[in-house]
């Protein structure tokens, strides 16, 4: 008899954890991926390939269950000063669906741009480099935009 109830105690208890709160919380919440683009290229080519792949990114793991950031610095930071054509609007559709785009305070100095002549919503940080460093520390998965050129 003590078996018996020492059983059925024991599978009252795993049915309670299986229907806590914590369980159905990990259970409900799929992980959001985080992923750095790494932009130091200024090619058309280059460009059209981040944005590809910005957009199968959020195609296949859901636009809400990844958190894309693209850090553009060097000759990278010239698709962000872009005024009008496919590309910018490209970019401006990603950024109003939640992808940030970083340009880097250095690269902007060096080109003797100021904020205004970035996409609107373009968040600009200290150092391009530092920030893909901080946010890899944070757990981002880090892609390179590659050069296109022979």
């Amino acid at each position: 008899m003590h078996t018996i109830k020492r059983t059925l105690l024991a599978a009252g208890l795993a049915l309670g954890l299986l229907n806590s709160p914590a369980h159905a919380d990990n259970a409900a919440a799929p992980a959001k991926h985080k992923v750095v683009f790494d932009l130091s290229v200024n090619e058309p080519e280059s460009f059209q390939a981040l944005l590809r792949n910005i957009k199968n990114l959020r195609k296949a793991f859901g636009p809400d269950n990844v958190e894309i950031r693209v850090v553009a610095y060097s000759k990278g930071l010239d698709l962000l000063l872009l005024k009008e054509g496919e590309l910018a609007q490209a970019v401006d559709g990603l950024i109003t669906e939640g992808v940030t785009f970083n340009a880097c305070q250095n690269t902007v100095n060096a080109k003797n741009a100021k904020a205004e002549d970035l996409r609107p919503k373009t968040v600009i940080v200290d150092s391009g480099v530092a920030e893909l460093v901080r946010l890899q520390e944070q757990g981002y998965n880090y892609i390179k935009v590659a050069s296109y050129r022979p």
